[in-house]
C-alpha cells in the first residue's frame, strides 16, 4: 500500500523558508501540505535536489489550493528551480512517488525541497553573493582581502613567474648557443697556438743545431791548429839538437 506522510510547511511573505530535508521509501508516496499566503500572481520558487542515480525512479507533482496541477516532473530531476505564479492560494499538495527498483538502484534515498517566494530567494541569493563578496570571515581576516582579490594575486604571481621561466629559459637557449660557438672557435684558436708553438720549437731546434755545429767546427779547428803548431815546436826542437 502506499503510505501518505502530511507535513505542514508555512509560508509567509515576510519570510523565507530554509530548505528541508527528508528520506523517501521505495515503493511508497510520500506527500506534504504547504499553506501559502501570497497573493495571486505572486512568483513562488520550487526546488528539490537529489541524487542523480534516484531521480529516474521518482516522480513529483504540485498542486494549488483549488487542485490544478503547478508543477509534474515524471521522472523528477536530478536538481530542478522552477517558477510557478500564484492563482489559488491556500493548502498546497507537494506528492513524491517512488518506485520499488529505487531500492536497489539508488545510492541514496534523500531529498532537498524548498518552496518559498521567488522574489525572497532572488534577494537572499543576492544578499549571499555579496556577503561571499566582501565578509571577512568567507574571504580572509584582513581588509579587502577577500577569495577573489588573492585569486587575482595568485593569477597575477603565476602569469609573472611564467613570464620569468620563459625568459630564463630564452636566456638558456641563447647562453647555449654562445657556449657552442666559443667551443668551435676554442679549437680553432687551439690549433692556431699549436701551430705557431710547433713553428717557435722548429726555429729554435734549428738554431740551436747551427750554433752547436758552429761550435764544433770551431773546436775542432783550433785542436787541429794546437797539434801543427806542436809539431813546429817538436821539429824546431829537433833541429836545435842536431
Amino acid at each position: 500500500m502506499l503510505a501518505q506522510v502530511v507535513i505542514s510547511l508555512l509560508l509567509l511573505l515576510t519570510t523565507t523558508t530554509d530548505a528541508f530535508r527528508f528520506s523517501i521509501t521505495p515503493g511508497k508516496k510520500k506527500c506534504f501540505t504547504a499553506d501559502v499566503s501570497q497573493e495571486e500572481g505572486t512568483r513562488m520558487e520550487i526546488q528539490y535536489r537529489m541524487a542523480a542515480s534516484l531521480s529516474p525512479f521518482v516522480s513529483i507533482s504540485i498542486t494549488d489550493g483549488k487542485g490544478f496541477v503547478l508543477m509534474e516532473h515524471s521522472p523528477a530531476q536530478p536538481a530542478t528551480r522552477t517558477i510557478v505564479v500564484v492563482k489559488h492560494p491556500g493548502t498546497w499538495g507537494i506528492c513524491l512517488n517512488t518506485a520499488e527498483k529505487a531500492l536497489h538502484s539508488a545510492t541514496a534515498l534523500t531529498v532537498t525541497l524548498n518552496l518559498q517566494d521567488a522574489a525572497e530567494a532572488e534577494g537572499t541569493r543576492t544578499q549571499k553573493q555579496q556577503y561571499s563578496a566582501t565578509s571577512p570571515v568567507q574571504l580572509g581576516t584582513g581588509k579587502n582581502k577577500g577569495a577573489y582579490r588573492q585569486m587575482k594575486y595568485i593569477a597575477k604571481l603565476a602569469h609573472q613567474l611564467q613570464g620569468t621561466v620563459k625568459h630564463l629559459l630564452v636566456e638558456d637557449h641563447v647562453l647555449r648557443g654562445i657556449m657552442q660557438e666559443a667551443e668551435r672557435y676554442t679549437w680553432q684558436v687551439v690549433l692556431v697556438y699549436l701551430m705557431i708553438a710547433m713553428a717557435a720549437v722548429g726555429v729554435n731546434a734549428f738554431r740551436v743545431r747551427k750554433y752547436l755545429k758552429r761550435y764544433f767546427y770551431q773546436t775542432s779547428g783550433k785542436e787541429s791548429q794546437a797539434r801543427r803548431n806542436k809539431k813546429k815546436v817538436e821539429a824546431i826542437n829537433s833541429r836545435l839538437q842536431q
